[in-house]
């Protein structure tokens, strides 16, 4: 079984993949961090143009997101954060947007309390 957690922020979401055996031990795992404010480089970094606008920043995280994510049974989300800073609107809009994609290509969609 392949699970799936997103981790939605508004400069640097993260997304990580686990393949579990039959006893649900992780056997293999992978990730994806995005980066919209610096030009560091590692595996699994993707750099991205910060002054793209909302809706093409939206597909370039998503296209990545669903290639990642595309085997996976389930996929869990972290809550939005309470009293959270920034352009919580966008944030919000970019992971509901997210979240329906994924469900409307079958995917478990599960949503975890910040605590």
């Amino acid at each position: 079984m392949i699970v799936a957690g997103i981790d939605m922020s508004e400069n640097s979401p993260g997304v990580y993949k686990f393949e579990l055996d039959k006893d649900h031990s992780v056997s293999a795992s992978s990730f994806l961090a995005f980066n919209g404010k610096n030009k560091k480089s590692y595996p699994g970094l993707i750099n991205y143009d910060k002054n793209l606008n909302f809706y093409d920043q939206c597909n370039l995280l998503h296209d990545h997101i669903f290639e990642l994510v595309k085997g996976a049974e389930y996929v869990a989300f972290e809550n939005y954060a309470y009293g959270g800073s920034g352009d919580m609107t966008g944030l919000g809009e970019t992971t509901g947007i997210l979240r329906n994609r994924l469900y409307l290509h079958g995917k478990k969609i599960r949503i975890y309390d910040i605590q």
